[in-house]
């Protein structure tokens, strides 16, 4: 059971993001959800990668629901994850994990969206990503 969390406003979420096949190409996971005045976004990962290579994850601001999306910052990187261009994570272990990723708001993106890709391989998927924010 998955309890919603509401401290004050400080502290919202776990919100479900959805589940996905990653492909060689970007590709959304879920669809984008409102955000309006958090300044962090972490996400949360459960991966089964089996044969796939290169995971790479980016998180996309909208001005919209339905808008245009531009990337966000990723903001911090950990084990087994490096950030690439500063916008992008790309997991650095091809093996079934948990992941968690942060990125940064900055209090002005109402609606995020999270994209996955991988370079190489197959048969690598999301089985849930949760999304938790911060003012």
């Amino acid at each position: 059971m998955v309890i919603p969390m509401d401290f004050d406003g400080r502290w919202k979420g776990p919100r479900n993001m959805g589940t996905a096949t990653l492909g060689t190409a970007w590709g959304d996971i879920g669809t984008a959800i409102g955000v309006g005045g958090a300044r962090w976004a972490r996400t949360f990962l459960s991966m089964q990668i089996h044969a796939g290579t290169g995971v790479r994850f980016r998180m996309m601001g909208q001005y919209a629901s339905a808008g245009s999306a531009f990337e966000l910052i990723a903001h911090q990187a950990g084990t087994g994850i490096v950030t690439v261009d500063g916008l992008t994570y790309q997991l650095t272990q091809d093996a079934d994990q948990f992941v968690s990723l942060k990125w940064n708001l900055d209090g002005g993106v109402p609606f995020v969206k999270l994209q996955g890709m991988i370079s190489g391989g197959s048969a690598t998927y999301v089985s849930d990503a949760r999304l938790v924010t911060s003012i």
